[in-house]
C-alpha cells in the first residue's frame, strides 16, 4: 500500500471515503463493457493511472518462455484459503509485557486496510494484557510526528507507525529514540536504517501484485497487452509495482507487452482523461493494471469515454468489501489481497522481540487470497470477515502466535 509522500495529502483528502481508498495486499481483476457511458455486468472493464500526461513506455517481456502450467498453479493456490502460520522467529516469553501501553499511528484511521491491521494489533494486545491506544495521523507526516511525540511523552512502551515514510518523521523518531521507546514502522522500504529501537514490518504488497500479474498471464494464455500504472513519489509503492507484478510479467511472459503510465497523489483527478487518451493511443490493449483499487472508478470512467476501448480486462490492488461485491456482481473479474489482520499480529511480534531484547523478526509472507468467478460465491462479503482475517481462511494463526509468545 502507498505511504505518505510530501505531495500525497491532497489526493488522499479527495478520496476520504473508506471505500475509495484501500491499501493492502489486495488485487482486483475485472472486465466491463465499455459502451458509451455505461458498463454491463459481464465482467468487462478497464483502467489507468496518470501523471497528468498520457505518454506510455512499451516494455516487452524478455523471459525465454511462458510456463503456463506453473503460472496457473500460482493462481489456483491463491484461490484457496491461505491462513497458514509461519513463525517469524524462535519462541519468546512475553509475560513481562503485561500492563504496558502501546500506540498505533495509522496514516489515516478512515482507511479500511489500516483498520484490519489495527484489529490484529488490538486482539493481540488484549491477549497479552497490553493496552492499545490509537492516534490518527490524518494523512500528514506532521500529524504522525505529533502522535509519536504524544505517545513518547505519555510513557508508551512501543509505537507502531503505519504507512508514513520514516524519513518524513525523522525529528520525531530522534525524539522518541532519546526516550528509548521502540518503534515498529509498517512500511515496505527501509528508507531509514533499522536500529535496536527502530524495526520494520512489510505488509508484502509486492506478493499480491505478483499474484495479479500471474492471473493476467494465465487468463491471457501468455498473450496479454497490458496498460499498467504505477505510483511515483513513494518508495514503497514504486517497489511494490516494479519489483512485484511488473517484474513477474517481464520475467515470465515473453509474449506479453506493457505500457506504463505513472501517477502522483496530486493527479488522481486526471486519471479519467488519461485513461481515455491512453486507450485511444494504444488500441492493442487487452488488460488494464492500475496499481491500486482506489483508482478503479476514474480508470473505468476514462475507458468508457473511449470509443476504441472495448473488452479490456482490468486488474488492480488493495480492495475492500465493495470491490469483492463488484467481483460477485461481474463488474470486476477477480480480486486478491493479503491478510492485514495477520500483519497486525506480525507487527506485535516484532515489537515483542524488540522490547525483550531478541533478534528482529524475519520478513515472512502474509497470507494472500484471490477471488474471481470460480470462488467468489464462497466468500463472506462482510466487514467483519475482512477485519478478522476469516475471509482468507481459518484464523488459527492467532493461537499459533500466542503459543509462540508463551501467552
Amino acid at each position: 500500500m502507498p505511504g505518505f509522500s510530501p505531495d500525497r495529502k491532497r489526493s488522499h483528502l479527495a478520496l476520504r471515503h473508506p471505500r475509495s481508498f484501500v491499501v493492502g495486499l489486495v488485487a482486483s481483476v475485472a472486465v466491463i463493457a465499455l459502451a458509451a457511458g455505461c458498463g454491463s455486468n459481464d465482467g468487462k472493464t478497464a483502467s489507468v493511472a496518470s501523471s497528468g500526461g498520457t505518454s506510455a513506455a512499451s516494455t516487452q517481456a524478455s523471459a525465454a518462455g511462458t510456463d503456463l502450467s506453473a503460472i496457473q498453479a500460482i493462481v489456483d493456490k491463491a484461490r484457496r484459503p491461505s491462513n497458514a502460520f509461519v513463525a517469524p522467529g524462535p519462541p519468546v516469553n512475553a509475560k513481562s509485557v503485561r500492563g504496558k501501553t502501546i500506540w498505533f499511528i495509522p496514516l489515516a484511521a478512515t482507511v479500511p486496510a489500516f483498520a484490519q491491521e489495527q484489529r490484529g494489533l488490538a486482539d493481540a494486545a488484549k491477549a497479552l494484557g497490553v493496552t492499545l491506544k490509537v492516534c490518527d495521523a490524518k494523512f500528514t507526516p506532521a500529524g504522525a510526528s505529533a502522535c509519536m511525540n504524544q505517545a513518547a511523552n505519555s510513557g508508551a512502551s512501543g509505537i507502531f507507525v503505519d504507512a508514513v515514510a520514516p524519513n518524513l518523521t525523522a525529528p520525531a523518531l530522534r525524539a522518541v529514540a532519546v526516550k528509548k521507546v521502540p518503534v515498529v514502522e509498517i512500511y515496505a522500504k527501509r528508507v531509514v536504517p533499522a536500529t535496536k529501537l527502530l524495526q520494520y514490518v512489510d505488509m508484502r504488497d509486492i506478493d499480491t501484485h505478483r499474484v495479479v500479474a500471474s492471473w493476467i498471464i494465465a487468463h491471457s494464455k501468455g498473450k496479454a497487452t497490458i496498460l499498467t500504472s504505477s505510483v511515483a513519489g513513494d518508495p514503497a509503492a514504486t517497489h511494490g509495482a516494479v519489483s512485484g507484478g511488473f517484474a513477474e510479467i517481464k520475467q515470465k511472459c515473453p509474449d506479453c507487452k506493457m505500457y506504463n503510465i505513472t501517477s502522483t497523489p496530486t493527479t488522481v483527478d486526471g486519471l479519467t482523461a488519461s485513461a481515455s487518451s491512453a486507450a485511444l493511443r494504444h488500441t492493442d490493449i487487452t488488460y488494464g493494471f492500475p496499481q491500486y483499487d482506489f483508482l478503479f472508478p476514474p480508470f473505468v470512467r476514462g475507458l468508457q469515454q473511449s470509443a476504441k476501448a472495448r473488452g479490456i480486462t482490468l486488474v488492480s490492488s488493495d480492495f475492500d468489501v465493495a470491490a469483492l461485491k463488484r467481483v460477485k456482481g461481474g463488474q470486476e473479474a477477480a480480486t486478491a489481497a493479503q491478510n492485514r489482520n495477520y500483519g497486525g499480529w506480525l507487527a506485535m511480534d516484532q515489537w515483542l522481540r524488540m522490547v525483550l531484547g531478541k533478534a528482529p523478526a524475519k520478513d515472512v509472507p502474509l497470507p494472500v487470497r484471490l477471488f474471481d468467478k470460480q470462488n467468489i460465491a464462497s466468500a463472506e462479503l462482510t466487514d467483519t470477515a475482512l477485519l478478522t482475517g476469516s475471509l482468507y481462511g481459518p484464523t488459527t494463526y492467532t493461537q499459533s502466535f500466542l503459543k509462540l509468545w508463551g501467552a
